[in-house]
């Protein structure tokens, strides 16, 4: 990849071309060779992937005699050092059918005569036989000094080139010489237009939009390279050419146009040999080879726009050499040698878990970071302090060596750094959002006394950061709640509730399912400084983004929570009534996992009441849960006299196996059916309902302040406001990490 500029087209897994936007060395690493059928040698790194169909072998009958058969699975990513000779590589296929256009040129002149524009092939760019010239033109011809090209052949072949320049109506003289003919076309556009392939034997190559072409054309313009420099021997065509790019831009057309696999075979030459009594230099060769026809026999196979390839062998060479590596706009895959490879890093538990790697992902910032303190190093103006913080997997069993790395780098540059785990939860943020903090501090100014801020608990939950009137968008429709519906009910059926953590006075964790038959007792309280979770929107779906939380807890972590409904969401009682607000009612069911049943089809959502989230991701959903409208005197009598005088703890119930309809009332209109929950056989009539949580609740979230909202929701949408607060640091957390800083050494911050 060391020759691979930015800016350049790469063909990616999804048969895309994608421009190149980073390309750098990544340091000296193990190598790995792999030959493959299609490819002479790839050589990377253990941990490189390649986008692969893994082979089986079965045996069977038929008609009594034995059968052998083959089946692959479907693609997948698969690293390097995991590969066997049972993974076919993928080959992707451009699917394009564009047909190219060309301007033409300017001409200047220096003797005072008008500039002029030229475009005398522009029209041709759609004729086969134009493409079979530059076809053969690639395979022998070469560029005038005085202007224009010459197209050779044999004198057997006269005939070929003739009659399709006279149909693309190109002027043109013939040379003779003792074994071909030269054909002259004169026209500077030509020569400007062929420069586009290359110059020389050596440095010519297929470029990018070529292999956008439509077959038709690509055919014209194999044709015509194969009967320069192509044979055709038993049903086998083979090409020669000293230019490996060429070789494998000719493999890409093949395999569009025909939809078959290839072979390309790399031949050491010796620097010399003797030609007709001659002595001339040679180069090293590369041919490629292919059929027309499938036969039982092929090892490769075509299927949906892919080539597969088998492997012939995967050495490690155990040689430490220069890496470099790629990173593509939209996609992370390119074609390395012809065959898919993958450069993805991130490190979170929830992402590709690929480490840390220079110029690829967000988490190759860090080597960004490297490259600039490089520099102020040089500079002699290191700064005072440093500061990296990333997910809690980062110092994770997987990825710890890689940061041991980049503390020992920072160590040897002259810093010292502390770094430690922190959860947001823990400095005044109702969010549960592990995250590693880093802080570097030169030798220099350090004297050893910092020390990350202690843990506490101000007793704010998400309930404390919700809005008050909440638009109906947010709400979730009645399709997903019904599976929320469902999948609690299925757990009271077979009494796996889900799982509550009281601890007692004495602060000892202890597990109390939401179906046991045990009431909490004065010395049991509900930890509340943690994620709740009171339900799962799709039974069969154990994600994150299903999971309902309850408000009495903190939010889940808040990732970028772009697309596919992946806020957060919370579950609420609904309170409608303010009587039963001032009572307390939202604060006793916060907690609460509940048995629901089915609501009404004519079920309308209404207004949500507040709660508490987990720490907000990009994959993770929170919900709230909401009683029914109630008058004060059948609350009184149903809610708080059977269920809050019979309760001592924060814990507003556990369900019980039993399914009692104590205090049902028929739906009022505009509401659902009511649903309802046991609480140590205490009837209680409920209604519950399902949000996602707003933009300025996660900003909220993160620390940040309404103004501070109100300014970035000016020129952003809610995806974007999202995102941004997914990717963002706490800002409680800074302060609190910049405070010990400024108790430390207040003098080094001046």
């Amino acid at each position: 990849m060391s020759n691979v500029q930015v800016g350049d087209c790469v063909l990616t897994h999804n048969n895309t071309y994608e421009k190149v936007i980073h390309s750098e060395c990544t340091g000296k690493k193990n190598i790995f060779s792999i030959n493959a059928m299609c490819f002479d040698k790839i050589q990377c790194t253990a941990n490189h992937r390649f986008y692969v169909k893994t082979r089986h072998r079965c045996n069977t009958h038929k008609n009594g005699k034995p059968i052998a058969y083959r089946y692959f699975d479907t693609p997948i990513w698969k690293q390097c050092k995991d590969l066997t000779k049972d993974d076919y590589l993928g080959y992707a296929i451009n699917q394009n059918s564009i047909i190219p256009t060309w301007d033409g040129v300017d001409f200047e002149w220096t003797d005072n005569r008008h500039d002029r524009h030229s475009n005398k092939i522009g029209y041709l760019m759609n004729n086969e036989d134009f493409w079979w010239v530059i076809g053969r033109y690639i395979a022998d011809g070469w560029c005038r000094n005085q202007g224009g090209i010459i197209v050779c052949c044999g004198k057997q072949k006269k005939g070929q080139i003739e009659s399709r320049l006279e149909k693309c109506e190109i002027n043109y003289c013939v040379s003779e010489t003792r074994t071909t003919f030269n054909y002259h076309i004169p026209l500077k556009e030509m020569q400007i237009f062929v420069k586009q392939f290359g110059y020389k034997a050596d440095g010519k190559f297929i470029p990018a939009f070529v292999f956008d072409m439509p077959i038709n054309l690509l055919k014209a313009f194999l044709n015509g390279y194969m009967s320069g420099d192509g044979y055709c021997t038993k049903n086998l065509y083979k090409a020669t050419s000293v230019s490996k790019k060429l070789i494998y831009g000719l493999g890409q057309i093949i395999a569009k146009v025909y939809h078959r696999p290839f072979s390309i075979y790399y031949t050491k030459r010796k620097p010399t040999c003797m030609i007709e009594g001659r002595e001339v230099n040679q180069k090293d060769t590369y041919s490629i080879t292919y059929k027309l026809t499938s036969d039982i026999q092929d090892k490769a196979f075509y299927e949906n726009g892919y080539i597969w390839f088998p492997i012939n062998s995967i050495i490690d060479t155990h040689m430490i050499q220069k890496v470099f590596d790629i990173t593509v706009e939209n996609c992370h895959s390119f074609t390395a040698n012809g065959a898919i490879v993958h450069n993805c890093t991130d490190i979170s538990v929830a992402g590709k878990q690929e480490g840390i790697k220079q110029g690829q992902t967000r988490s190759g910032l860090l080597y960004e970071v490297q490259r600039l303190l490089e520099r102020a190093n040089k500079m002699l103006a290191l700064p005072k302090y440093l500061m990296l913080e990333n997910v809690k997997n980062l110092v994770g069993k997987k990825f710890k060596p890689q940061f041991d790395e980049w503390v020992a780098w920072l160590d040897e540059l002259g810093y010292n750094t502390y770094w430690k785990v922190l959860n947001a939860k823990d400095y005044g943020v109702p969010q549960n959002r592990e995250r590693v903090f880093a802080i570097s501090i030169r030798k220099d100014i350090d004297d050893g006394k910092f020390e990350f801020p202690q843990p506490f608990d101000n007793g704010v939950r998400l309930k404390d950061v919700l809005e008050d009137n909440v638009d109906e968008k947010y709400y979730l429709t009645d399709t997903m709640i019904r599976g929320f519906i469902k999948n609690n009910e299925s757990h009271t059926a077979k009494g796996t509730g889900f799982i509550w953590k009281p601890r007692d006075v004495n602060g000892t964790a202890s597990t109390l399912r939401a179906n046991s038959a045990l009431a909490p007792t004065d010395n049991t309280i509900l930890e509340t400084n943690r994620c709740i979770q009171v339900g799962n929107l799709n039974y069969y779906n154990y994600d994150k983004m299903n999971r309902v939380y309850s408000k009495g807890g903190c939010s889940p972590a808040l990732e970028i929570m772009q697309g596919g409904n992946r806020q957060p969401k919370i579950a609420e009682p609904i309170a409608y009534v303010k009587e039963a607000t001032k009572k307390g009612y939202a604060e006793i069911y916060e907690g609460d996992s509940v048995n629901l049943e089915q609501p009404n089809s004519k079920t309308r959502r209404g207004r949500v009441g507040k709660g508490c989230a987990q720490t907000l991701t990009t994959s993770c959903n929170q919900a709230v849960v909401e009683p029914n409208e109630l008058s004060h005197s059948e609350w009184k009598q149903q809610m708080y006299k059977r269920f809050i005088e019979d309760s001592n703890s924060e814990v507003s119930g556990v369900l019980t196996n039993q399914s009692q309809s104590f205090g049902y009332r028929p739906p009022m209109k505009g509401y659902s059916k009511t649903l309802k929950a046991n609480a140590n056989d205490a009837g209680v009539v409920e209604n519950f309902r399902v949000r996602k949580l707003t933009p300025k609740e996660c900003y909220r979230l993160m620390g940040f302040t309404d103004e501070q909202f109100d300014r970035s929701q000016a020129f952003s949408s809610n995806s974007q406001l999202y995102k941004q607060a997914g990717n963002s640091i706490v800002v409680d957390v800074l302060y609190y990490i910049f405070g010990k800083l400024f108790e430390v050494n207040i003098e080094n911050f001046i």
